[in-house]
């Protein structure tokens, strides 16, 4: 982790940054190549101190808002929540969508989006016992219920044949046998 630090009418003491890097080493979490802007201001003698962190990760870089307190463990302190909060919802939107994705498919994406060029999409093997048995009815019922592009399955009604229930373009219900 990387920090730098700025201050204008503040004395930035060791045991501040000390204390400070102890604090943002949980920011390591979310992004383990995470840097830190620290800029810390007092516009008065005795007014309060502005602490504004500013984070970059590898995904880009996000701000926290403006804190202030009396101190300046105080005004870091509270930005440090805000951040930590900023980073915390942001990862879960990167990992939660309409459904929730697994760790191996959020670092496979982000494999992907780093380098495209020299990385090819995983197989998978699935074994033809692992794919669900129901009657068609059951299928695109499936369909419905969880309003998936596809479900694929083995007919019970047609002696186990593969087949994929899909929607296509007008929405409409369509199944494809693996048997005439």
């Amino acid at each position: 982790m990387h920090v730098e630090y700025q201050a204008k009418g503040v004395d930035v003491s060791t045991a501040l940054t000390t204390w400070l890097q102890r604090r943002l080493r949980k920011l390591e979490r979310y992004d383990p190549s995470v840097r830190v802007e620290v800029i810390l201001r007092r516009n008065q003698e005795k007014g309060p101190v502005e602490a504004d962190l500013v984070v970059h990760t590898h995904w880009g870089t996000i701000q926290s808002t403006r804190a202030q307190g009396y101190d300046e463990r105080t005004a870091l302190a509270r930005a440090l929540t805000k951040i930590d909060e900023q980073l915390r919802r942001f990862k879960e939107r990167r990992t939660v969508g309409r459904r929730r994705a697994t760790a191996e498919a959020v670092q496979a994406i982000e494999r992907q989006t780093m380098v495209p060029e020299t990385l090819e999409p995983p197989v998978r093997r699935v074994p033809l016992s692992a794919v669900p048995l129901m009657t068609q009815e059951e299928a695109v019922q499936s369909l419905l219920d969880r309003e998936e592009t596809f479900v694929i399955f083995r007919d019970l009604e047609n002696d186990e044949a593969l087949m994929v229930a899909y929607r296509d373009k007008d929405d409409a219900i369509a199944l494809v046998s693996s048997r005439a």
